[in-house]
């Protein structure tokens, strides 16, 4: 026959007190076991659930970024194209052409700024290499625009000999009458003009090459109508200052530094060969300034 709850108390009273003590830990660990591992469980379960939720989360999230991605990237793709204008190449003189002219004809509000700037600062263009050589231009464009520009290829000498122009003296010319000789215009008459002021006066219309931008077709059209009567002004290469030798094209401001130093240490140059023997100046320069200078 079982025993009842008072029995099997009765028994547990008995017991020493190791005994009840080994009991009671057995029972409160039964108890924790029965209760702690089902919870265990469940937390375990549920943070699994949480983690692949983040994860499917992180996932989804990258998708919809590269999805917006792809899509800015397109759109920054098609939207140039969606606002860029057809190119229309046809006829055109780039000394009258209009701003609107030239943007329809693919250029940007830049190189417009850029080749009206050029066109005011040089009295236009004389032929279509001029006007295609302008560094702003694209190789691509200038070759599609060429067969469209107006203007030739080439100076017309033809035309220029017909009419009868009148001859000047280059050492005494103004820069207005060099400007009514064939291929001269306002820009390069006053390049002219202050080129001679710097010399002080041409030995020979050849000179007229060493001018920045003379273009040599420029300069064969327009030499035969030019002669040199009057004479130089010379540089006293002992008493000149240095403003003065270093704004002439053969010196220079390096040189003339030098050569007023060289004055102050030694006695006064008497020959031209001194310069070139002191390394003052190369014999090329010296051979140049040889009818400039005097002692």
């Amino acid at each position: 026959m079982t025993k009842g709850f008072k029995g099997h108390w009765n028994d547990f009273i008995q017991f020493a007190a190791s005994q009840k003590r080994g009991i009671v830990w057995i029972l409160l660990l039964s108890l924790g076991l029965v209760f702690f591992l089902p919870i265990s469980i469940l937390f375990k379960e549920e943070q699994q659930q949480r983690l692949l939720s983040a994860s499917e989360i992180a996932s989804i999230d990258m998708l919809f970024d590269k999805e917006e991605e792809l899509q800015e990237r397109f759109v920054s793709e098609e939207r140039p194209e969606e606002n860029k204008k057809p190119i229309l190449f046809f006829p055109f003189n780039p000394n009258i052409a209009t701003p609107d002219m030239f943007e329809k004809l693919g250029l940007n509000k830049g190189q417009i700024k850029y080749i009206l700037k050029r066109r005011n600062k040089y009295n236009g263009f004389v032929r279509k290499i001029d006007f295609e050589k302008m560094p702003i231009l694209d190789s691509a464009w200038v070759s599609k625009a060429h067969k469209h520009i107006l203007l030739p290829d080439s100076f017309e000498k033809k035309a220029y000999l017909k009419k009868e122009f009148l001859v000047f003296d280059l050492n005494v010319a103004d820069s207005g009458q060099l400007e009514t000789l064939p291929g001269i215009g306002k820009y390069m008459a006053s390049r002219i003009v202050k080129y001679r002021d710097r010399l002080g006066g041409y030995i020979s219309t050849t000179q007229m090459q060493q001018i920045t931008n003379m273009d040599k077709e420029i300069y064969n059209i327009a030499a035969p109508h030019l002669c040199i009567r009057q004479g130089l002004t010379k540089v006293n290469i002992n008493s000149a200052s240095k403003t003065v030798m270093g704004n002439h094209p053969y010196i220079g401001w390096k040189a003339a530094n030098q050569i007023i130093n060289y004055r102050k240490q030694h006695k006064k140059f008497v020959e031209a060969t001194e310069l070139s023997k002191a390394k003052l100046l190369p014999d090329s320069s010296v051979k140049n300034l040889l009818p400039y200078i005097s002692f």
